[in-house]
């Protein structure tokens, strides 16, 4: 019922960017109402949002994963000492150069997104030199949540959050003076950047 209920509203969404877009400055007949105007905003921001939280949650987890498997491999004998804790500290030094729905831009993307693929390989480099690591099932496990998470589960969440950004964004292009007039929170939706922008979401 849910996805349902959000697919019928996507498609309202864009039902009323339609008939602004269409209805001439002088028309009068099938004025939008306030109300339901407001509700589409309502529905946008909040699956904007949820969709962004979702994408967040699995970067983190993706991260979280990483210190289960160093902590894994440090459970073994015969590993690169050196190599493990430089990882080991550098691991929330690469998580915290990730952007905000405000900071972010083609080129914050791009540079977290090799920051921390060059991190990974380090991992897995260490990973894949470390003779007692196979006798450890959960490291195996955890090597491909870890591929999994930074490869089509990135790229399919950000897809995601990037129709919602393109859908919030004609909303508010098109009914920015209805939003403005309605006040808070109305008033304060804007147009945010798409990750399309970014070389590595293709």
């Amino acid at each position: 019922m849910r996805i349902v209920s959000i697919l019928f509203s996507v498609v309202f969404a864009f039902y009323l960017i339609g008939c602004k877009n269409e209805k001439p400055e002088t028309a009068q007949n099938g004025q939008v109402e306030k109300d339901s105007i407001l509700i589409s905003a309502d529905i946008i921001s909040d699956s904007l949002q949820t969709n962004w939280n979702t994408m967040i949650k699995s970067d983190d987890q993706k991260f979280e994963n990483i210190k289960r498997l160093l902590q894994e491999i440090s459970y073994t004998s015969g590993y690169n000492h050196l190599l493990h804790d430089s990882l080991v500290k550098a691991c929330d030094q690469v998580k915290n150069t990730r952007y905000t729905q405000e900071t972010m831009d083609a080129q914050a993307i791009d540079n977290y997104d090799a920051l921390t693929d060059k991190y990974i390989a380090r991992v897995m480099a260490l990973a894949g030199s470390t003779p007692e690591l196979p006798q450890h099932p959960l490291a195996e496990e955890l090597i491909s949540e870890i591929n999994e998470a930074n490869t089509n589960t990135l790229i399919k969440l950000r897809v995601n959050y990037g129709r919602w950004v393109m859908i919030n964004n004609s909303f508010v292009k098109a009914y920015q003076k209805e939003l403005t007039a309605a006040g808070p929170p109305y008033s304060e939706m804007k147009e945010k950047i798409e990750f399309m922008r970014s070389s590595n979401v293709q």
